[in-house]
């Protein structure tokens, strides 16, 4: 049993049937381009029209980021000067304050040494004063005892030498 099969009819096809898939083939083309073509390039346009949007958006809000950005790098370098300058200020301020306070100090510190030697010198003149007066009694005290005791020069000298050891040894040194 031998399988009869033309070659020839398989290798070249049909005309009728080309024309019948080419004519298929051609309707489909007219429908999709009919009814799919133009929905299909509005949804691509509008699509299209999306994505343009979105990245004049994203590329107005970098633009944004940055200038935002580029301000505050500004206003922190303007805070950063205006805190040194502040510093600085209050510094000198405080420079000046230590100056003042020094200078009050310094003042006051004049004028109390200046009370305490018055009244050093006071005390001293009233001192002397008193050294004079208690010299005064102890003269008269002396010459007293001398002028009830007289007998002679040399006894008088001892008896004022022995006086002035008894007045400093009872009183204190007489200076």
């Amino acid at each position: 049993m031998m399988i009869d099969i033309d070659i020839a009819q398989q290798l070249f096809p049909n005309p009728l049937t080309m024309f019948i898939q080419l004519c298929a083939t051609g309707v489909l083309f007219f429908f999709a381009y009919k009814f799919l073509w133009d929905p299909a390039r509005a949804l691509l346009a509008k699509r299209s029209d999306f994505v343009h949007t979105k990245l004049s958006e994203a590329e107005r809000s970098l633009q944004e980021a940055r200038s935002e950005r580029q301000k505050a790098h500004d206003e922190v370098s303007n805070a950063y000067h205006k805190s040194q300058e502040i510093i600085a200020k209050a510094e000198n301020e405080a420079k000046a304050v230590k100056e003042d306070i020094l200078e009050q100090a310094k003042n006051e510190a004049t004028s109390k040494l200046e009370k305490a030697r018055e009244e050093i010198a006071i005390e001293k003149s009233q001192m002397r004063e008193g050294m004079v007066d208690e010299m005064v009694t102890v003269a008269m005290l002396a010459t007293e005892k001398l002028i009830s005791e007289k007998v002679d020069s040399t006894y008088d000298q001892k008896t004022i030498e022995n006086f002035v050891k008894e007045m400093s040894n009872h009183n204190g040194s007489i200076s």
